[in-house]
Order: C-alpha cells, then sequence, then structure tokens
C-alpha cells in the first residue's frame, strides 16, 4: 500500500503541472476569438471592467498566428503563450533528469 501512495505521488508530481498548463493551452485554442467574453467573476461581482478580459481570446488568437488581433485584445495574451510553452518544456526537461537519475540507483 506504501509503494502504491509513492508511485501515485512521484507521478502527480512529475505530471500534473504540465498536463493542467497543457490542457489550459488547448482550451484557449478552442475559443472563438470573435466571441463575447464568457467567463469574467468580477463582472459577475458588479463590476463593469474584467482585469483579465480578452486574455482567452487573445491566447487563441496568438496561437492561431494572428498575432496583432492577440495585442489587440489583450497584451499579455502573446507573452502568456510563451510563458505557459517554456514552463511546460522546463517540466519536461526536469522529468528527462529525474528520470535518467532514477534509472542509475
Amino acid at each position: 500500500m506504501l509503494k502504491s501512495k509513492q508511485s501515485f505521488a512521484k507521478i502527480f508530481f512529475l505530471h500534473f503541472e504540465w498536463l493542467a498548463l497543457a490542457f489550459m493551452l488547448i482550451a484557449a485554442a478552442t475559443i472563438d476569438p470573435a466571441s463575447p467574453s464568457l467567463f469574467c467573476p468580477v463582472e459577475w461581482m458588479g463590476f463593469e471592467n474584467c482585469p483579465g478580459n480578452g486574455i482567452g481570446r487573445s491566447i487563441s488568437s496568438a496561437l492561431r498566428g494572428d498575432f496583432v488581433n492577440s495585442y489587440e485584445l489583450h497584451p499579455a495574451g502573446i507573452p502568456s503563450v510563451a510563458i505557459l510553452s517554456a514552463r511546460i518544456g522546463s517540466i519536461f526537461h526536469r522529468n528527462r533528469k529525474f528520470n535518467k537519475k532514477s534509472n542509475i540507483e
């Protein structure tokens, strides 16, 4: 039982974050950039401006290669794609090093 908990913890540690980030990028890619804002809890609370309004559509435009529209929708869209992609890459690099270390021991 203890071994299965340890292996689950190891798998969770190695794969959860990159899977969550990849899911977020894929979900953002499926958004239609021309659609109106769908999800903003700040607007639901009665405020008029949502600080992240357009970020999902901006990421979607950036992933489709429409960088001008992406920047117009939200200036942080393109850097978000770059940062999330770099983080996924760094997790893969960490996992490769971890697996090599595990195989040696």
